[in-house]
């Protein structure tokens, strides 16, 4: 059958040897590259040039990619990292969440004086599917930190109205924008931010609140009315 060669490397005061299997255009070299040479490598041999991929230092130091890796870890390139986990118990790595809602098609009507569920109806993106078109409710698929981020335009200039946006995490109201129109403003923004820690299955939903005396309505394009939610980092 196959076999594997391992020999000594033939450079006068190295302490290393060669895994080779005959037929490969290249070897495999393990050890000291040096007599004053005290690392640990893990090298390519091609015609006798290594090229060192793999490095422990005699502290402790692991570099992949680099043979002088200056922390307990260092990597010389692009990782690929499933789940990178904390001493904390956090996480930052898995799946991506993420979504950019906003209104199109037509306005939406809020009435006076009743609360109104925003429905952001249309989605730049929604990485993990999380938030819903339909009723304008995120549901948080693991326990994390979120930061959110919502706002509306109200076609509104009644003098001396209220107009109100609220963020609810399971129903509650967690913060509340409200401001006043002064006479003569033609339409108005209201914006409400916040970072909060979200466990699995909380929700969110914007609410919309006013005291014009009828109703008024929501701008339909993405600059003027939209929420958005970025999941920062997993936590236990």
């Amino acid at each position: 059958g196959e076999r594997i060669s391992i020999y000594r490397y033939p450079t006068a005061g190295e302490a290393r040897y060669t895994l080779y299997n005959g037929g490969a255009t290249a070897g495999w070299l393990l050890g000291q590259s040096g007599a004053t040479e005290h690392n640990f490598t893990i090298s390519k041999d091609v015609n006798n040039i290594s090229t060192d991929y793999f490095t422990v230092t005699t502290s402790g130091n692991v570099g992949i990619g680099t043979s002088s890796p200056a922390s307990v870890l260092e990597v010389n390139g692009t990782a690929t990292v499933t789940d990178l986990e904390f001493s904390d118990g956090s996480t930052l790595g898995g799946d991506l969440v993420a979504f950019s809602a906003y209104r199109t098609t037509s306005t939406q009507s809020v009435g006076n004086s009743v609360e109104t569920t925003i429905i952001y109806n249309a989605e730049d993106f929604d990485y993990g599917s999380n938030y819903d078109t339909s009723n304008g409710i995120f549901t948080a698929p693991v326990t994390g930190i979120y930061r959110i981020e919502a706002q509306v335009y109200w076609l509104a200039s009644v003098d001396q109205s209220r107009m109100i946006l609220t963020m609810k995490k399971n129903g509650t109201i967690n913060i509340a924008r409200r401001e006043t129109i002064s006479s003569g403003t033609q339409g108005h923004h209201s914006t409400v931010s916040k970072t909060l820690k979200l466990t699995t299955n909380d929700t969110l939903k914007i609410i919309g609140y006013q005291t014009t005396g009828s109703s008024q309505n929501v701008e339909d394009n993405d600059e003027d009315s939209f929420f958005e939610v970025l999941m920062i980092r997993k936590v236990p």
